[in-house]
């Protein structure tokens, strides 16, 4: 029996991923620093503490990464103020439907408290939620579970109990080592067989998660 939802946010809730991913370039490119390669795909579902030894490692030094994260933290912030964050299709009649059915329901993200709690609010779901797993709150990010067995804890759920919906291949995994059943539906991050093969399922959208649930609580998946 599903009792809980555990989202993942960017990608998933908000559509979000490909605003950072576009500010991210848009931001070597107005600080001339060249790159091969699409460092913006690879750091998909990734936290902060994650992410910053991988930019290290491409950019070369601290000051370089804190000048890229700036610029594009700035070029992301203007886009939003000016066009919104838009959520995904299905997130309100998916949301009405754990309402109706009593069905738990949290985030597990990996972007910052402050991000998380900003961007809920401007598609209006925040006070929607249980709880909140953010990436600034844990010691080890995606893939690793320990953010979805904090958010299992949050709710008191166990995870045979708990639906984990993810739109990237660490979450996904992360989901997986979590013990929970998990919905893949693909953003604009590639996927592999491996991260396919940890899915229960793969949607098109959050609609169609509406019909997973019925089944499963009915009948079984």
């Amino acid at each position: 029996m599903i009792r809980g939802i555990i989202f993942d946010m960017d990608g998933l809730m908000v559509d979000t991923e490909g605003v950072g991913r576009e500010c991210f370039h848009q931001a070597l490119v107005q600080l001339d620093i060249q790159y091969d390669g699409d460092i913006g795909m690879r750091m998909i579902g990734l936290n902060k503490v994650t992410i910053f030894p991988m930019l290290l490692e491409a950019f070369g030094t601290q000051e370089t990464v804190d000048r890229i994260l700036t610029r594009s933290s700035a070029i992301r912030n203007a886009w939003y103020n000016k066009n919104g964050i838009p959520p995904k299709k299905g997130l309100y009649e998916l949301l009405d439907y754990l309402d109706s059915e009593g069905i738990k329901r949290a985030v597990a993200s990996s972007s910052q408290r402050q991000t998380v709690e900003h961007h809920l609010s401007a598609v209006q779901v925040l006070d929607r939620m249980d709880a909140l797993v953010c990436g600034d709150e844990i010691r080890y990010g995606k893939p690793d579970p320990e953010i979805y067995n904090n958010a299992l804890d949050k709710l008191k759920l166990s995870p045979d109990q708990a639906l984990v919906l993810e739109d990237s291949a660490p979450g996904v995994e992360a989901g997986y080592r979590a013990g929970c059943k998990v919905i893949l539906i693909p953003d604009i991050a590639v996927h592999t067989e491996r991260s396919r093969s940890m899915a229960d399922a793969v949607c098109e959208d959050l609609f169609q998660v509406i019909e997973i649930i019925k089944k499963h609580n009915g009948a079984g998946i």
